[in-house]
């Protein structure tokens, strides 16, 4: 089975460490680091650490990808990169020793329809009937939603297995492109479906994707498919940062399918890399041992409700 991870919008993600961070007013920062990323990538790097190969399709900024690239080429094995005008963007994190994050995302990215076109016609050369395709993250300034509800359509139609982890996309698309899997957390779900019943949200969602799996935190997941509804319950963990933690969990459900698991054993491999990545500093991948350890540990049951 062949995995396509395909990421239109990356960024380079800046940590900044503080004791405690004040609005309105100066900060000190105590330390900071710097990782290339992007969902599509990171996904990458957690299913290479878990050996199984992917191919990440790459758009990069042509003014500042020099760095990106060669630390792309370090962690994933199989690159394809493209590359457009003006510069990668940043995403910010203000990590505070209480464990509480503040996100700043900059959406100055923007990817040409020619570059966006010779994306969609590589992607489509690599596909057939026997592979997974996740679209992650935004879609950037440029190119229209449209556009790229088609590009998955097309996808589709050759037999791929979409995996959609976008907030760019609502219930209506979602239910155009009727996506193999999505991963909505307890923020995404409640845009989409509007409702707090996150055993409701998730079996009507179940209805435009054949899986899905609402991650909530501390508070475990809910799942829903054909197979019916689940709950997921999660050893607590003390997180060292929760960036990259919902993309190492899509890699766990892609692996879990790439390996052929059943259901049960899909949502608790899923969930453990999802878990193991908040022991890991900035977007770094979970460890094995700690995937295991985890696995072991958390607790599924099949509910009518």
């Amino acid at each position: 089975m062949k995995i396509a991870l395909l990421t239109l919008n990356p960024a380079y993600d800046v940590h900044y460490f503080i004791p405690r961070f004040s609005v309105h007013s100066e900060n000190y920062v105590v330390s900071s680091n710097t990782d290339c990323g992007g969902k599509g990538i990171n996904i990458a790097r957690a299913l290479e650490n878990l050996g199984i190969e992917a191919t990440a399709f790459t758009v990069l900024g042509k003014d500042n990808c020099q760095n990106f690239e060669k630390e792309l080429t370090k962690s994933i094995k199989n690159n394809v990169f493209f590359y457009t005008d003006g510069k990668i963007r940043e995403n910010i994190t203000i990590h505070e020793e209480s464990g509480k994050e503040t996100r700043i995302s900059l959406d100055n990215f923007s990817l040409s329809k020619v570059v966006f076109s010779e994306f969609k016609k590589s992607v489509l050369a690599f596909t057939d009937d026997e592979t997974i395709v996740a679209f992650a993250g935004r879609i950037p300034k440029g190119i229209e939603k449209s556009e790229v509800i088609d590009f998955l359509l097309e996808l589709k139609s050759n037999g791929a297995y979409i995996v959609c982890d976008s907030n760019s996309f609502d219930k209506n698309d979602l239910e155009k492109i009727n996506p193999w899997l999505i991963k909505p957390n307890e923020k995404e779900i409640m845009d989409l479906t509007e409702s707090k019943d996150f055993f409701e949200s998730a079996t009507a969602l179940s209805k435009i994707s054949s899986n899905v799996l609402v991650t909530l935190g501390a508070d475990g997941a809910v799942f829903a498919s054909d197979d019916g509804l689940y709950t997921a319950d999660v050893p607590s963990v003390i997180p060292v940062s929760t960036i990259g933690a919902g993309d190492s969990t899509i890699a766990g459900f892609i692996y879990s399918k790439a390996n052929n698991f059943g259901t049960e054993d899909s949502i608790r491999f899923s969930l453990a890399c999802g878990t193991a990545a908040c022991l890991e500093e900035g977007t770094n991948p979970p460890r094995k041992e700690e995937i295991e350890k985890i696995f072991n540990r958390i607790t599924i049951k099949k509910t009518t409700r």
